[in-house]
């Protein structure tokens, strides 16, 4: 059966499949170095798992130890925003420890709308992704799926910001998924609770340090708090609780008696498996009130916690990765490997869950900054295509870290920026002038120190 495309829009400069932190701030980038640009979303708001899911902190904005900022630009600026309507505490927030940068998620769907719209962004919202248009190994367009049928949207360059590689698996493009075995690490449904007495949780962690987390500096207000293995144990003991995980992290927000809950995992899932999804859906959902029954009765603090929302959907870690010109490596992450072509400096800790067990989390700390290059975002056999956020070309380990929103917020904006010199000069992505694009992007953490 031949699909009636009944709408064929005006040709963009750069089409932006996807919403979330890479999206929204590639679309904002694209358009304010000059190019006529469309964001197409599916859900109703920008800000994907940041504001859908609930995070509670960007991580990768600067280095846990040394408090240095390592990602600034739109990043920057959205946290400054953010700080003005009381959403934020800057990117290094005082009197919090840890790596990650807490935010409000609601307040972030209306910043991210905001500076979409200042900058000139075309917004298609409620619309999903259907297929490419490739022509002579050049993506030219996609179609999508709105309430009025489907749209064919031509344009110079689209970016890949799906967080699932979408877009560069409907176009051919190469990619892997999972480590050797294709396992793929577990969903998570989180949620957020209220009337929890933060005071006392924190008192229980620092009279005892070790039965929470020993990366924890408690002489602040820790963004997470992992560990409380003890109590968890006691409840599957005491037949009251059926964990997927072996201990819980609890995320601080910036309100007192507030937290967002990371605790739950389901295994063996597929993100781009719609039946596969839908149990991870399914599951997390009917896991998380037996969650909030055991918080209420085991751990100190949480005696009067109710539950405030979910979020809007499970939370996928990992799916596609592209296969890009540049596959960067856990080793290079390792050894801070510096790059002649990088868009991105960060830093931050490998977060690794493991795809068959029920421990929480694995955490490599990383002794340096490392970099993203360029070759990252680039198809290595697809022009007219660019690839932002999770879905970037790492390696199954790597991607353990590279995939932090506020790593994406800053591949985001490499993205956009790239696009529209692309689109300017009309050239392939992978032609445009690196050193123009490190400029633009203000690299004071990757061109100032490259090796090579």
């Amino acid at each position: 059966m031949k699909i009636d495309i009944k709408n064929q829009d005006e040709r963009r400069d750069c089409v932006v499949i996807g919403g979330g932190s890479a999206g929204w701030v590639a679309a904002v980038a694209a358009a304010r170095a000059g190019a006529r640009v469309l964001l197409v979303e599916r859900y109703g708001y920008l800000g994907g798992t940041a504001a859908g899911v609930m995070l509670g902190s960007f991580g990768g904005l600067y280095a846990r130890e040394t408090r240095e900022q390592h990602i600034f630009g739109i990043a920057d600026e959205l946290m400054e925003r953010l700080r003005v309507y009381g959403g934020s505490l800057g990117v290094i927030p005082e009197g919090w420890t840890g790596g990650g940068t807490p935010y409000d998620k609601e307040l972030l769907k209306n910043v991210a709308l905001e500076m979409a719209l200042e900058a000139g962004v075309e917004l298609l919202l409620h619309t999903q992704f259907v297929d490419t248009i490739v022509e002579d190994g050049r993506v030219t367009g996609v179609v999508v799926a709105a309430k009025d049928g489907l749209h064919h949207i031509p344009a110079s360059v689209v970016i890949d910001a799906t967080g699932d590689g979408d877009v560069f698996a409907a176009a051919g493009a190469d990619y892997d998924k999972g480590a050797g075995s294709g396992k793929l690490q577990p969903t998570t449904m989180m949620f957020k609770l209220g009337d929890v007495d933060t005071a006392a949780v924190l008192a229980y962690a620092r009279a005892n340090p070790d039965k929470v987390s020993t990366s924890a500096d408690l002489s602040g207000i820790p963004t997470t708090l992992g560990g409380f293995a003890e109590q968890v144990a006691e409840a599957v003991a005491a037949g009251e609780y059926t964990p997927n995980m072996d201990r819980l992290a609890i995320q601080f927000t910036l309100r007192e008696r507030e937290v967002i809950m990371n605790m739950l995992h389901t295994t063996g899932v597929d993100g781009t498996d719609p039946w596969s999804l839908t149990r991870s859906e399914v599951e997390g959902r009917m896991q998380v009130l037996g969650a909030v029954e055991m918080l209420r009765k085991r751990v100190p603090g949480f005696a009067d916690a109710y539950l405030i929302e979910t979020g809007i959907q499970a939370g996928t870690r990992e799916s596609r990765r592209l296969i890009g010109e540049h596959v960067l490596t856990r080793e290079e992450i390792m050894a801070g490997t510096r790059f002649a072509d990088a868009v991105v400096t960060t830093t931050g800790r490998m977060s690794y869950h493991d795809p068959d067990g029920k421990h929480q989390t694995t955490v490599t700390v990383l002794q340096q900054p490392y970099q993203v290059p360029y070759r990252c975002l680039v198809p290595r056999d697809i022009d007219g295509l660019l690839v932002a956020g999770r879905c970037v070309s790492t390696d199954h380990a790597g991607l353990s870290t590279v995939r932090s929103a506020g790593v994406a917020l800053a591949l985001g904006e490499a993205a956009g920026t790239a696009a529209a010199f692309a689109a300017r000069d009309g050239i392939a992505p992978r032609a445009i002038d690196v050193a123009e694009l490190q400029a633009r992007l203000g690299m004071r953490n990757a061109r100032d120190h490259v090796d090579a």
